[in-house]
């Protein structure tokens, strides 16, 4: 479904789509060409050295008969680092869709991983990957896209359950949430169950409910959207639908199918978007039935899910894919950005880069970043007549953040990061010098102050080469540490500190 979400997008642009899969389904099919795709069927799959054979085939032939390289998608946990080296010397370029960085390294143009996980993953790459983590790149089918402008009305109880666990359920976990569900007799629900066509217990299921005049099995799934809006509350795996849930800002109790489900589901529940439930084969039906009850009676719960919702999932992630592929198409010059002021809508990419890895080791404080202390220290920040933040792209994207905090009355004091997959090309430097004046003039400062830890050679090179001098001084816990400051010029900068946390 995401595959056929960024196709269907990249087709809607006027680019030609071709799937290489194994032997799809009917109904898949259908759903592939009706967007203008071919299908080229593999007949053994990888690691058969035929899958591999027939797909570099493939890619040979679209480059023959096109003038542009062709991007390669790849969304699979088999596709191993041989096989992605092996498709870019082809000369294409390559997407990797990833969920829990199973590999020790990827060589890929771009690395996408929509989790609310993936800013936290320290993903090895080859140097010049750029990688697009988080869920500002969610990938919702083109079915959801009226519903943008949508504003859920939370009832005081929640009546209209939706019941949807992916397109198989070969575990038939469905039948265990509907015997569930008919055990809560003393609350009046209303229930609508959405099966894929791949499921295998279509008629079990309907069997089930069958006596019931409040529970409906519907195996269409061409409008999820609509039954999102109609529910009150959700029951559903913790993979590509959760984030469709949380656009739709319809409270979710969440059941772990899979193992790459369990980091989704926590960082929704984390986030508190929904609740997760755990692992759905260690859950009984009685347990079940007294979440729905206790949930759907929660209304400051339901209200706080909703609003979580819209802000971790905002419906304009494959629309940001594209604007990434095409300005890696035409790769970038690190003259070609521009600074714009952070808006309350950035709160989410914020925590997200400031909790990956690599800014959390370069840091003073290296604990995780909690959600909560996030968006009121933001909403503080934002309002403060004495902080500025700043956010650097280029073209579209988002590469960088720098905030500027007024101290002691003439000092101002910096606070920066660069995006992984951008880091290494001077931004940090750029990102310094095109700031500082501005912040200079609208905080109305002397100086520009901060501090960088000593083992943080990124952030040392990036202040050197914008002129800062150094010294080195020891913070109130005796750990030495770099201090960072430039005389003014006649340009009107004064003396500079940069602190990186």
């Amino acid at each position: 479904m995401r595959s056929l979400a960024l196709a269907h997008e990249w087709s809607a642009h006027g680019g030609q789509v071709c799937f290489v899969t194994v032997q799809p389904r009917d109904e898949l099919r259908r759903r592939m060409e009706s967007i203008g795709a071919r299908v080229v069927v593999i007949e053994n799959p990888f690691p058969h050295p035929a899958d591999l054979e027939s797909t570099l085939d493939t890619v040979a032939r679209l480059r023959a008969r096109s003038v542009a390289l062709p991007w390669m998608i790849l969304d699979g946990y088999h596709f191993d680092f041989v096989y992605q080296r092996k498709i870019r010397s082809t000369g294409c370029r390559l997407l990797v869709v990833d969920d829990n960085a199973h590999l020790s390294y990827y060589d890929a143009d771009i690395v996408l991983n929509h989790g609310i996980h993936g800013p936290h993953i320290d993903y090895c790459t080859n140097d010049d990957a750029w990688c697009l983590l988080g869920t500002r790149y969610a990938l919702l089918r083109p079915e959801f896209h009226p519903w943008r402008a949508f504003q859920r009305h939370v009832e005081s109880r929640a009546k209209n359950i939706l019941v949807t666990l992916g397109g198989g359920d070969a575990d038939n976990l469905t039948r265990k949430v509907l015997r569930a569900l008919l055990q809560v007799d003393d609350v009046e629900l209303e229930v609508k169950v959405l099966i894929g066509a791949l499921n295998p217990h279509a008629d079990e299921l309907r069997a089930l409910v069958a006596t019931s005049r409040n529970i409906a099995v519907h195996s269409d799934a061409s409008d999820p959207a609509s039954l999102m809006a109609w529910a009150d509350m959700a029951i559903a795996a913790g993979g590509t639908t959760a984030w469709e849930l949380a656009f739709m800002q319809l409270p979710a109790l969440l059941l772990v199918l899979a193992d790459n489900q369990e980091g989704v589901a926590a960082g929704i529940d984390h986030f508190g978007a929904a609740r997760s439930l755990g692992r759905g084969d260690r859950l009984d039906e009685a347990t079940i039935a007294a979440e729905v009850k206790k949930k759907a009676a929660d209304v400051a719960l339901l209200r706080r899910m909703a609003a979580q919702g819209r802000r971790l999932v905002d419906g304009l992630g494959v629309e940001r894919i594209l604007s990434a592929m095409a300005e890696r198409e035409a790769f970038f010059s690190t003259a070609n950005f521009y600074l714009r002021p952070a808006t309350p809508d950035d709160r989410l990419l914020l925590w997200q880069w400031a909790n990956d890895p690599v800014v959390r080791r370069s840091s003073f404080h290296t604990q995780a970043i909690d959600w909560t202390e996030h968006e009121a220290w933001y909403v503080e920040k934002l309002a403060s007549p004495d902080c500025r933040i700043w956010i650097m792209h280029i073209g579209a994207l988002p590469v960088g953040q720098i905030r500027y905090e007024r101290i002691g009355g003439d000092a101002a004091e910096i606070s920066f990061s660069i995006a992984r997959g951008f880091r290494g090309k001077q931004l940090g430097t750029r990102l310094l010098e095109a700031s500082g004046e501005q912040a200079l003039r609208e905080l109305g400062v002397r100086w520009l102050q901060g501090a960088v830890r000593i083992d943080n050679e990124a952030s040392c090179r990036a202040f050197l080469k914008a002129g800062f001098d150094r010294t080195k001084q020891e913070g109130r816990d005796g750990t030495p540490h770099w201090l960072f400051r430039r005389a003014a010029h006649v340009n009107g900068w004064l003396e500079d500190y940069v602190a990186v946390h």
